[in-house]
Order: structure tokens, then C-alpha cells, then sequence
């Protein structure tokens, strides 16, 4: 049996100036796990979700602690305050 008879087309491509965001959406909404990326309709590379995906939850962690620590440089500033 050739590929041909198995593969999807069109093939859905990306940018290498796509957000990670909307390239997430994308996959998933598409239950793709790997996905061209073309620059100048030339293959520049390939991402994979969980590559996607992963970046995306270390964001959130970072996003997540410097929220904690902005609160709970207040929180701490405020006790001190009231300490007086």
C-alpha cells in the first residue's frame, strides 16, 4: 500500500513567526502531533506538540512565580507596616 493512500492532505503548515499559542490550537484541534513549518514555502522545520506544549507550561510556571512573589512581597510589606 503506498503512503499516498494513508497520508493527510492538504497538509496544514505553520510559520516560523506563529504564535505558540495559536500552533497549539491548531494541532489540537487537527489531533496533529508533528507540523511542517514553512518559511518561504520552504520546510524550515518541524515542531511537535509536546515541544509546544511544554514550552507553554514552563511559561505559566514563570508567569505563576512571579505572581506569588509579587503577593507575597506585599503580603510582607504590609505586615511590616502594621508591625510599627
Amino acid at each position: 500500500m503506498p503512503v499516498a493512500e494513508i497520508m493527510r492532505s492538504p497538509v496544514l503548515t505553520t510559520s516560523p513567526d506563529e504564535s505558540v499559542d495559536r500552533a497549539i490550537q491548531l494541532m489540537t484541534c487537527n489531533r496533529m502531533r508533528h507540523m511542517p513549518v514553512l518559511r518561504g514555502g520552504k520546510l524550515a522545520g518541524i515542531v511537535r506538540i509536546d515541544d509546544l506544549l511544554k514550552h507553554r507550561l514552563e511559561a505559566l510556571e514563570r508567569e505563576t512565580k512571579a505572581l506569588t512573589d509579587a503577593f507575597l512581597d506585599k503580603v510582607n510589606r504590609r505586615g511590616r507596616r502594621e508591625m510599627r
